[in-house]
């Protein structure tokens, strides 16, 4: 339960601005090598792809649609972020 506590917390501080995409894609797979819980390691299953798609040196004439800048970053992983924090309050 720490660790995930520990991933919603991560989260919140990149959508507040605290911490950047970059040290996000960095740390949120890291952390979840912690995880035991089989249902949340489920609902977090691509997050480690995600992160490894960002790139916070993509333009708008870097042609890999598979590289993520911040905007489509935030925009793929914050559904994913509020199915976590529902299945918490489970």
């Amino acid at each position: 339960m720490k660790t995930v506590k520990a991933l919603l917390n991560l989260f919140e501080e990149l959508f507040a601005g605290r911490i950047s995409c970059l040290a996000f894609s960095y740390d949120f797979p890291n952390l979840m090598l912690d995880l035991r819980d089989d249902s949340i390691q489920k609902t977090l299953d691509d997050m480690p792809e995600l992160c490894a798609f960002y790139s916070p040196y993509k333009d708008s004439n870097y042609d890999d649609e598979e590289i993520l800048n911040d905007e489509e970053f935030l925009k793929k992983i914050k559904p994913i972020y509020h199915k976590l924090k529902m299945q918490m309050k489970d």
